[in-house]
């Protein structure tokens, strides 16, 4: 079904008052028709390409939403490592520090 409306009695009723023949008028017509129509949407077929379009990019939104759960998930886990990193690192240094206290402390009672 074409989409686009092509009256072609009147195309040819139009062509043969010119003094195109009959024959040659319906043939004219015809392939004016076909060039016209050829091609051209229908509101089915925008209808339908809207409606994939929708589904595409549902399916695109539901994709990102996960990955974007994955590398939420990894950062917090990452920044779980650096933290316990950081806090054995600090542990580490109040301990030197203390060692270094007391050896001024003894140093200094001496």
């Amino acid at each position: 079904m074409p989409a686009t409306a092509f009256d072609t009695l009147q195309a040819t009723e139009t062509l043969t008052a010119a003094g195109v023949q009959d024959a040659h008028a319906r043939a004219i017509v015809l392939m004016m028709r076909d060039a016209v129509t050829e091609g051209v949407a229908s509101k089915a077929d925008v209808s339908d390409a809207k409606a994939n379009i929708r589904t595409e990019i549902a399916d695109v939104k539901a994709e990102l939403k996960t990955e974007i759960a994955d590398v939420k998930a990894e950062l917090k886990a990452e920044i779980a490592d650096v933290k316990a990193e950081l806090k054995a690192e600090i542990a580490e240094l109040k301990t030197g520090i203390a060692r270094i206290e007391a050896r001024i402390e003894a140093a200094v009672n001496r």
